[in-house]
């Protein structure tokens, strides 16, 4: 169920090739996993960071990276509110009506300058390799949905993206939908998002922000100063503080279950708080595949059999298999 446009834009042929193999084999791990009714898209490089984008920090070394490669406004069923869904999810809802979609639904690059360890490789696997299976399939599953809409871009403070207001667009002379005002949006994952121990839902916070008149012809600089100074900027704050306090956020799974979420990084990290399990928490367990950093020294079978998952459906634990039926 997933279709990998992938380019390898290094000079080793045989290198591009095990690379291109481990994307099959994570599709099929996931494929196995979730009940994909629609294939998944995904557009795929492998690259060098370093001569690249000049990502060249030997201390510590971006792996990859991915995400939906579009998000599309969706108002649930279960509440009146307009989300973000990744393409790849809105898709297996199979809506009668639905926008155009683009050609793919993932976006993922993956660093070559990497020293990768690939299945039949010799083991032990030596100081400093990374089993590539694994962040092939981790990445993915950020791309499918497992990622948040909050971001400190203001400082000491989150607020979700901001987009037009899809439930009160205004209309040009022309009758072009236009949107004069903008709304705060979550994504479909941070609906289910609670702040511990108190249980409090995270889109009630956001709720509140959405009191904040957002003028969308702002500059950057005014909609900050603006927002500072607004009764709403304590609410962000109150999730900021949360986001860099370890055990402090989840994904509720039931009334009796949470996914505990990665908050422990000070300060606030884009693409690692919230986006991730809690490292503390799941490190020797099944759930261990949404951590923000790579387990030294472990290979990707070693991990799942440390963990007593080997005989659950692959790296795809069972916390996480919950959180997507929720998603949807």
């Amino acid at each position: 169920m997933f279709a990998v446009d992938f380019s390898c834009l290094i000079d080793d042929s045989v290198l591009c090739d095990k690379v291109e193999k481990v994307f099959v084999t994570a599709g099929k791990f996931i494929t196995a996993t979730l009940n994909l009714k629609a294939v998944v898209s995904v557009d795929a490089q492998f690259l060098n960071f370093c001569t690249t984008y000049g990502y060249c920090d030997k201390g510590k070394t971006t792996l990859g990276s991915a995400g939906p490669a579009r998000l599309l406004p969706y108002q649930g069923p279960t509440d009146d509110k307009v989300r973000l869904y990744p393409q790849a999810l809105y898709k297996q809802m199979n809506l009668p009506e639905h926008p155009q979609f683009k050609k793919n639904e993932i976006l993922a690059m993956f660093n070559s300058n990497v020293s990768y360890w690939f299945e039949g490789d010799p083991l032990p696997m030596p100081k400093r390799r990374v089993d590539i299976l694994y962040v092939v399939v981790h990445e993915l599953i950020h791309g499918l949905g497992f990622s948040t809409a909050w971001n400190n871009n203001v400082g000491e403070a989150l607020i979700p993206l901001i987009g037009p207001s899809f439930t009160t667009p205004t209309s040009t002379p022309e009758g072009f939908p236009v949107a004069a005002n903008g709304q705060f949006l979550e994504s479909i994952f941070d609906k289910y998002i609670i702040l511990l121990p108190s249980g409090k839902p995270l889109t009630s916070i956001t709720d509140e922000l959405n009191k904040f008149p957002i003028n969308m012809e702002m500059q950057e600089t005014e909609f900050i100063n603006s927002f500072i100074a607004s009764p709403q900027f304590s609410f962000s704050q109150e999730v900021y503080k949360s986001a860099i306090t370890q055990g402090a956020m989840s994904f509720r799974l039931t009334k009796d279950d949470d996914f505990i979420l990665e908050t422990s990084i000070v300060p606030f990290a884009q693409g690692s708080s919230i986006a991730h399990a809690d490292l503390q928490t799941y490190l020797s367990t099944s759930d261990f595949l949404m951590m923000f950093t790579y387990p030294p020294r472990s290979t990707l079978g070693q991990m799942m059999s440390k963990a007593g998952s080997a005989n659950t459906t692959g790296p795809i634990g069972p916390k996480l298999r919950l959180l997507f039926e929720i998603l949807g």
